[in-house]
């Protein structure tokens, strides 16, 4: 009897343990509470090396992201982790990001680390440039896609529409193939706004959902990167 009893204990613990939250398997934070909403989305992007810490067993969640951190997501997820150094943690990233589009048609496209900077990569980024870059990268692994709807269900669409036509095109397919939403019940897209770190695992994870899927229309492929367009200077250490 005694031998049974334990039998059974040893079964329901190895029970047990194949039955804990995913994220209870991966690194832990303190800010992320297993009732977060994006705690399953956050264990996902930091088991696979796509997202870190801020440091301090902290995730920050709320955090609005920068434009360095989303691109060096969708680098490492479709390209790799970068060779040689620079002279920011961010710089192989960005060379990387340049050199396979992922920037193609946003404000960095043409960001030169010693002469230029209209836009700043440590800026916390935008919904509307961050549809792009999405946009970019499903376009760059001939990703197919939903046929579009009518967009005028995007309770916002009339700021949108007319002002920049690849903003416009991204923010339909990111929209149409749930990668990105509205931020209220009215369906609001507020291509302005920021997005917090949370908000971009959850559509770092949905577009991951989107590989290997077989939808009705192919996106139009990038065109090639122009000869000399990769203008980030590298520095050796």
């Amino acid at each position: 009897m005694k031998k049974q009893l334990a039998a059974l204990t040893l079964s329901l613990a190895l029970t047990a343990g194949l039955c804990v939250p995913a994220r209870a398997t991966g690194q832990t934070f303190s800010d992320v509470p297993a009732s977060h909403w994006a705690s399953s989305y956050i264990a996902e992007m930091t088991e696979a090396g796509i997202m870190t810490g801020v440091g301090g067993g902290k995730f920050a969640p709320e955090q609005p992201i920068s434009y360095a951190e989303f691109f060096t997501m969708l680098v490492r997820r479709y390209y790799g982790a970068p060779s040689g150094t620079g002279s920011t943690w961010w710089e192989p990233y960005l060379t990387s990001a340049l050199e396979h589009r992922v920037l193609f048609n946003t404000d960095l496209e043409s960001y030169n680390l010693e002469y230029y900077r209209e836009q700043d990569p440590d800026l916390p980024a935008n919904r509307g440039e961050m549809a792009i870059n999405l946009h970019n990268v499903m376009r760059n692994q001939e990703m197919p896609v939903k046929e579009l709807y009518d967009p005028s269900i995007i309770a916002d669409w009339d700021s949108i529409y007319g002002h920049d036509a690849h903003m416009e095109d991204a923010i339909r397919v990111c929209y149409e193939q749930g990668i990105l939403g509205g931020v209220d019940s009215a369906g609001t897209f507020y291509a302005e706004g920021l997005m917090t770190r949370a908000q971009a695992a959850a559509a770092m994870s949905r577009l991951i959902g989107l590989e290997g899927k077989t939808f009705a229309r192919p996106l139009a492929a990038l065109p090639p990167a122009p000869e000399g367009a990769v203008h980030v200077t590298q520095t050796s250490q």
